[in-house]
């Protein structure tokens, strides 16, 4: 096949936390993607205060989807609320996926992201990889309803890249997942500020 055939490839950057809601994981998202080739890129993120404005000076071309629950509690798979959440969810993110041609999808955390991405690759044959912060995975551990989303989610994930050693180890040794599909990558420093 030539050049002049082969599709753009375009990741979806799914991440409900990013800027300019304050967190972590956000900001480790943000720095890493807008220093990439930003038209390789769609980022779907929460809505949230400022949103707008921070979307307006963006390299990088922002969907926003409000998240819309009350508590965690709403992640699990028990309640019609939960249901109603997830089934939001994946309807909007694929209208994403489809609007923008998506080829594969990086998510920021194993769920909810994770298992939309789950979802969408089990239907639609989409790849995607997640990263893992240890909370998140520890958290989840606690609750059998959170057990059987995220064992789905880390299960059928391409790439599970942990944000440190640490994380790793905890993913590993609870989680039954391919060490082959897990790497390391370091939140890094921006040295300039």
């Amino acid at each position: 096949m030539n050049s002049s055939n082969q599709k753009h490839r375009k990741s979806l950057v799914y991440s409900e936390i990013f800027p300019p809601f304050h967190g972590g994981s956000g900001r480790w998202f943000w720095e890493v993607y807008r220093r990439l080739e930003v038209s390789d890129y769609v980022v779907l993120a929460g809505k949230t205060d400022g949103d707008v404005d921070f979307d307006k000076k963006s390299p990088l071309f922002i969907e926003r989807f409000d998240f819309n629950y009350s508590s965690w509690s709403h992640w699990a798979l028990t309640s019609i609320k939960s249901l109603t959440f997830y089934w939001n969810l994946f309807f909007a993110t694929r209208a994403v996926v489809k609007k923008h041609h998506i080829t594969d999808i990086h998510c920021g955390r194993c769920i909810p992201e994770g298992f939309i991405a789950y979802l969408l690759k089990k239907f639609y044959k989409i790849p995607y990889m997640c990263y893992i912060h240890g909370e998140d995975i520890e958290s989840a551990a606690e609750s059998r309803a959170f057990v059987w989303i995220v064992s789905r989610a880390l299960k059928h994930a391409d790439l599970l890249i942990c944000n440190s050693e640490n994380s790793k180890k905890l993913l590993l040794a609870h989680w039954n997942v391919d060490a082959a599909r897990v790497v390391v990558v370091n939140p890094g420093v921006d040295t300039s500020i």
